[in-house]
């Protein structure tokens, strides 16, 4: 399945690829409730959710006493992320995966805030904490994950059931995996959902990725970091990127897509048809946290509603723009992904 019609190349996309994101964001709204009543639009899995705990703590340095200006909690991992992003713009999205019974609230608040189905296996215990030390200063983020609750054998065959029961136009897979869960078993619930017909994208790093793109996932979406570590070898540059997805896309008949996020330097689509690199404008950036999640969930997004490459680039990146902006706490916050993805300049590489 393409991404949609090789667009022309240029150093942007006209505006009517703008008015194309503008007016397909009804259309996802509107196409909400037929969804949830044919089979939901997205199915999202994080078997090894988290609370995230962010502590601002500007100037942070190790080994010495340092003071937080400001502290949170919300409950996280990289399916939760997409899962919110994606109902909050309208999509009819269900989420399954494991959680702590002992500190779930969070997660039902959220969930029923914006209507998002609660397929969760539940395991005894808490979902773990995941601390996130954000220096505003450097603008930098510094992650601290503990392991998680090792899900046993019945629960493991309960997720999978619950899977398998809840049709859905996408499945998203997200996050790292959780004692005593393996890679294989990773596999074996995309290879699952691939052989039905369905869509998945992954977002994992090392043997869950290995292990994911072997199963058929349709599209990746691994960061600059994740990328070089699946290669074995360094990516310096923007062109080292694009070979490297290229050469994935030959190796992996069932791969569509590689989306790769690169910080500040924004992202890259590659399909076998078009390689579109989306930069967003100069942001103040406090935390970076969610923004790749974001990212994916853009381009979920986009492809429900059918837009083309460059579109569907430009749009990733004003998910992940809305994502940054609300953490920095920026005016812009207030507006949409849609709104924001008309400050992206997009490329088209040869």
């Amino acid at each position: 399945m393409r991404t949609g019609p090789s667009p022309r190349p240029a150093d942007d996309v006209p505006p009517e690829g703008v008015a194309a994101i503008a007016g397909a964001t009804s259309a996802a709204s509107a196409n909400a409730a037929k969804d949830r009543s044919s089979g939901w639009a997205v199915l999202t899995v994080t078997v090894n959710p988290a609370l995230d705990w962010t502590l601002d703590v500007p100037g942070l340095t190790l080994g010495s006493v340092n003071r937080a200006a400001a502290a949170s909690m919300r409950p996280g991992g990289k399916g939760v992320n997409v899962a919110t992003a994606l109902a909050a713009a309208g999509h009819a999205v269900a989420a399954t995966g494991f959680l702590g019974q002992d500190n779930e609230r969070p997660f039902l608040d959220r969930f029923a805030t914006l209507g998002i189905a609660d397929h969760f296996v539940r395991l005894p215990g808490a979902t773990r904490i995941g601390v996130k030390l954000v220096d505003s200063q450097a603008g930098a983020t510094t992650d601290i994950n503990l392991p998680g609750l090792e899900p046993d054998g019945a629960a493991q065959a309960e997720l999978r059931r619950r899977i398998d029961a809840i049709p859905s136009a996408w499945l998203v897979v997200g996050g790292s995996l959780p004692p005593g869960f393996a890679p294989a078993t990773l596999a074996a619930l995309i290879a699952a959902r691939r052989a039905s017909g369905g869509a998945v994208a992954l977002d994992a790093a090392g043997a869950a990725l290995r292990a994911g793109l072997a199963a058929g996932a349709t599209v990746i979406k691994p960061n600059h970091p994740e990328l070089e570590e699946l290669m074995g070898r360094p990516l310096p540059a923007e062109s080292d990127v694009i070979s490297a997805g290229r050469h994935l896309l030959a190796y992996h008949p069932t791969l569509e897509c590689v989306l790769a996020s690169l910080g500040s330097q924004g992202a890259c689509l590659i399909s076998r048809d078009s390689t579109v690199i989306a930069r967003p404008p100069p942001l103040h950036v406090r935390s970076t946290v969610g923004a790749g999640d974001a990212l994916l969930a853009g381009f979920v997004s986009a492809r429900l509603r059918a837009l083309d490459p460059t579109t569907t680039a430009r749009l990733a990146t004003g998910f992940a723009m809305a994502a940054l902006a609300r953490a920095a706490g920026d005016p812009q916050s207030d507006r949409t992904p849609e709104s924001l993805a008309q400050d992206v300049t997009i490329r088209v590489a040869p």
